[in-house]
């Protein structure tokens, strides 16, 4: 009877850091003028009050067999609530190196890029599409170049959104920036599903795959 009880103890508490945890996942494809020319994935863990995103880029687009252009990104951010605790992200984009590194310390945030260091104030968000919650800021991190940047949010306007094989109903927002119009569909329960911006008059756009995600 005690070593049943107690080994039912034991397995509970192997349990619980599984039970609190969790993890959410965004994979996208991204597209050129309708062309596909890449990925971009978004990993997410989840225990309590801390939460982890591990994300990963690369494009690339050809012409007649010939590369005009190659990007490839890879970031750490660890959060705890709505505030960045630390990012650590390196950038490639046709042969140039970028990297970004963040900590959070007492009441500011200290980003270091080839620039130099920066002090920013205690609780700063990136441009965490993933996290609705980033578009009630007025100012974000951007963690390709660790500048922090003045945005406005419009939005939401209601609409259907094609997303793969999937009719959806979203909220579409629209961001802008120094050098930045991004529109963003999100579901109504405040789910990523889409990203879209036009650079040099050409359509860049993330679409969901669906087929690549875990089942929820």
């Amino acid at each position: 009877m005690m070593r049943g009880r107690f080994l039912a103890e034991c397995l509970a508490l192997v349990m619980l850091p599984t039970l609190a945890a969790a993890t959410d996942e965004w994979r996208f494809r991204v597209l050129l003028d309708e062309r596909e020319i890449g990925f971009h994935h978004f990993i997410l863990d989840e225990a309590g009050r801390q939460r982890q995103l591990t994300s990963e880029a690369s494009f690339e687009v050809q012409m007649l067999f010939v590369t005009l252009y190659r990007y490839q990104h890879e970031a750490r951010e660890v959060w705890r609530d709505d505030c960045l605790a630390s990012i650590d992200s390196a950038t490639e984009a046709n042969g140039k190196p970028s990297t970004v590194r963040g900590q959070h310390s007492g009441d500011t945030f200290r980003v270091e890029t080839p620039r130099g260091v920066d002090q920013l104030p205690g609780c700063v968000m990136s441009f965490a599409y993933w996290n609705p919650g980033f578009l009630r800021q007025d100012r974000l991190l951007n963690s390709q170049t660790g500048e922090y940047m003045d945005v406005e949010v419009s939005g939401p306007v209601s609409e259907t959104l094609a997303s793969g094989a999937r009719t959806l109903a979203a909220d579409r927002f629209r961001l802008s920036a120094k050098g930045m119009d991004i529109h963003l569909w999100y579901s109504p329960g405040g789910d990523w599903l889409a990203l879209e911006t036009v650079r040099g008059g050409r359509v860049l756009r993330y679409e969901r795959d669906w087929t690549e995600e875990a089942p929820s």
